[in-house]
Protein backbone atom coordinates (compact mmCIF):
# COMPACT_ATOMS: atom_id res chain seq x y z
CA UNK A 1 0.00 0.00 0.00
CA UNK A 2 1.33 3.47 -0.90
CA UNK A 3 1.93 5.91 1.96
CA UNK A 4 -0.02 9.13 2.27
CA UNK A 5 2.17 12.20 2.61
CA UNK A 6 1.25 15.42 4.39
CA UNK A 7 3.37 18.40 3.40
CA UNK A 8 2.91 20.80 6.28
CA UNK A 9 -0.80 21.53 5.83
CA UNK A 10 -3.82 19.54 6.89
CA UNK A 11 -5.68 20.53 3.73
CA UNK A 12 -3.72 17.84 1.87
CA UNK A 13 -5.05 15.25 4.27
CA UNK A 14 -8.62 16.35 4.89
CA UNK A 15 -10.64 17.65 1.92
CA UNK A 16 -12.05 21.18 2.21
CA UNK A 17 -15.55 20.49 3.51
CA UNK A 18 -17.46 20.92 6.74
CA UNK A 19 -15.70 19.24 9.67
CA UNK A 20 -18.00 16.20 10.02
CA UNK A 21 -18.06 15.66 6.26
CA UNK A 22 -14.29 16.06 5.92
CA UNK A 23 -13.55 13.53 8.63
CA UNK A 24 -15.86 10.99 7.02
CA UNK A 25 -13.90 11.42 3.76
CA UNK A 26 -10.43 11.10 5.25
CA UNK A 27 -8.01 10.27 2.43
CA UNK A 28 -5.70 8.16 4.61
CA UNK A 29 -6.67 4.51 4.69
CA UNK A 30 -5.94 1.67 7.06
CA UNK A 31 -2.27 0.73 7.08
CA UNK A 32 -0.98 3.93 5.45
CA UNK A 33 1.68 6.28 6.82
CA UNK A 34 1.33 10.04 7.17
CA UNK A 35 4.62 11.96 7.18
CA UNK A 36 4.67 15.57 8.42
CA UNK A 37 7.62 17.55 7.04
CA UNK A 38 8.44 21.20 7.53
CA UNK A 39 10.34 23.68 9.68
CA UNK A 40 10.13 24.61 13.37
CA UNK A 41 6.33 24.88 13.31
CA UNK A 42 6.19 21.23 12.30
CA UNK A 43 9.02 20.11 14.60
CA UNK A 44 7.48 21.93 17.60
CA UNK A 45 9.17 19.88 20.32
CA UNK A 46 9.09 16.48 18.63
CA UNK A 47 12.49 15.49 20.00
CA UNK A 48 11.93 16.01 23.75
CA UNK A 49 10.03 16.27 26.03
CA UNK A 50 7.03 15.97 23.70
CA UNK A 51 8.31 13.16 21.49
CA UNK A 52 7.41 11.78 19.02
CA UNK A 53 4.81 14.25 17.65
CA UNK A 54 5.68 17.50 19.46
CA UNK A 55 3.14 19.86 20.96
CA UNK A 56 1.87 21.71 17.89
CA UNK A 57 -0.36 21.05 14.90
CA UNK A 58 1.12 17.59 14.28
CA UNK A 59 0.02 16.42 17.73
CA UNK A 60 -3.42 17.97 17.21
CA UNK A 61 -3.82 16.22 13.84
CA UNK A 62 -2.68 12.86 15.23
CA UNK A 63 -5.05 13.17 18.20
CA UNK A 64 -7.99 14.21 16.01
CA UNK A 65 -7.52 11.45 13.45
CA UNK A 66 -6.83 8.79 16.09
CA UNK A 67 -9.94 9.79 18.07
CA UNK A 68 -12.15 9.76 14.98
CA UNK A 69 -10.70 6.59 13.44
CA UNK A 70 -9.46 4.42 16.34
CA UNK A 71 -9.86 1.27 14.25
CA UNK A 72 -7.51 2.44 11.49
CA UNK A 73 -3.89 1.45 11.81
CA UNK A 74 -2.39 4.71 10.58
CA UNK A 75 1.29 5.35 11.24
CA UNK A 76 2.29 8.97 11.89
CA UNK A 77 5.81 10.37 11.53
CA UNK A 78 6.90 13.89 12.44
CA UNK A 79 10.04 14.76 10.47
CA UNK A 80 9.97 18.53 11.03
CA UNK A 81 13.40 20.18 11.41
CA UNK A 82 13.78 23.68 12.81
CA UNK A 83 15.36 25.98 10.24
CA UNK A 84 14.48 23.86 7.20
CA UNK A 85 13.49 25.63 4.01
CA UNK A 86 11.59 24.34 0.98
CA UNK A 87 14.91 23.36 -0.61
CA UNK A 88 15.85 21.28 2.43
CA UNK A 89 12.66 19.28 2.10
CA UNK A 90 13.78 17.96 -1.26
CA UNK A 91 17.11 16.62 0.02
Amino acid sequence: MRPAVLLGALSHLIPLQSAPEAMSNLLVRDGQTVVFIGDSITECGRRMPDAPYGNGYVKLAVDLITARYPQRKIRFLNRGVSGNTAGDLLT
